[in-house]
């Protein structure tokens, strides 16, 4: 499942849709890919509607059925005409539930006047989806859809979202109502009290989704760089051990999995700070999980390992997201590589 385009304008021709649009206002239009992964799904399963609600309080006074039917023109199917969603056994109202929960975050965070929006089926396409969703603030909007893909990509592939996400939303509504040029670290602890390594993922997943606020990116670089345990996804279980022990002897918490789907449910569940994450796995590869986690758990950081990469010795890859260790690696220059990353 992935964002595929991303637009902000008018769209006059998609207004015939929806009779509560307002006349030229501006929308934000996401095309949104709902094949999914089918190594990281495991066994498939319909979603609970019930995951939701406690993230976004609106949901329950959405109105569907507001479309003008159409059953069929240029654009494609328009599917804004079905009463409510009662389930998510279709990629449709995987979409469609998606537009129900970016129009609530605008609300929460101060889109106070009423907003609609509508799903299309992309022309040519089962699986792809047009939202369209009125958006006064296309920066506010833009974050909204990401937190909102990353908690779906959550909710597909594990079965729970990560409870760190309603601090990130109460302090993103939190700083909506603060002066944005005098905020301090030391005010969010007193009004949330949480430690360093929940703020530190707070701000960072608030910079990293683009929340519209220059001083989220001040308050991420100013908040201590303390994260949680080191998450340990390896099939080889003396290999993993190890490695645990290591760590352990160096300071670090560790937590282990021995398959792809158990780390990512103890992903959604725990606290990690840094995913050690072997690329070759018995259920699932290294390299779709290290994806997952970019989309939809940003702030955790991820260094894959292997020994059936050619590299040197000692040597390491790194981008911006993803770090690489080759394997075999002695634990000196794997406290370097998490030194690094840490900081």
């Amino acid at each position: 499942m992935k964002l595929t385009a991303v637009e902000y304008g008018i769209f006059p021709d998609i207004e015939q849709y929806n009779m509560h649009f307002h006349a030229g206002s501006n929308k934000l239009r996401f095309l949104i890919d709902t094949s999914l992964d089918t190594s990281l799904l495991g066994q498939s399963k319909e979603l609970d509607l019930s995951l939701f609600n406690p993230f976004f309080a609106t949901l329950s006074f959405h109105q569907c059925g507001c479309g003008k039917h159409h059953a069929h023109n240029e654009h494609g199917y328009a599917f804004e005409a079905a009463d409510s969603i009662v389930s998510l056994s279709e990629k449709v109202d995987i979409a469609h539930y998606m537009e129900h929960m970016v129009l609530d975050l605008q609300f929460q965070l101060g889109i106070k006047t009423k907003i609609s929006g509508v799903t299309v089926k992309h022309e040519g396409s089962a699986v792809e989806f047009e939202t369209y969703v009125e958006c006064d603030d296309i920066h506010l909007g833009i974050f909204s859809m990401n937190i909102v893909l990353a908690m779906m990509h959550q909710a597909l592939y594990c079965g729970v979202i990560d409870p760190r996400y309603h601090t990130v939303l109460e302090i993103a509504r939190w700083l909506r109502t603060r002066d944005r040029s005098s905020i301090t670290i030391s005010e969010v602890t007193k009004a949330f009290n949480i430690d360093g390594a929940l703020m530190h993922f707070c701000f960072n997943t608030l910079n990293v989704f683009h929340y519209p606020l220059e001083s989220v990116s001040v308050l991420c670089a100013a908040t201590p760089q303390t994260t949680g345990p080191i998450l340990i996804i390896e099939d080889n279980d003396l290999y993993r051990e190890l490695l645990s022990d290591a760590l352990s002897d160096l300071g670090y918490q560790t937590m282990t999995a021995a398959d792809g789907r158990t780390g990512l449910e103890m992903l959604c569940n725990y606290n990690a700070g840094i995913v050690l994450l072997d690329v070759y796995l018995p259920d699932t590869d290294g390299v779709s999980i290290a994806k997952w986690i970019l989309e939809s758990q940003p702030s955790t950081a991820v260094v894959l390992m292997s020994g059936k990469i050619d590299m040197e010795e000692g040597a390491t890859f790194s981008n911006d997201a993803v770090r690489f260790i080759p394997k075999p690696f002695s634990i000196a220059h794997l406290k370097t590589v998490l030194q690094a990353t840490y900081a």
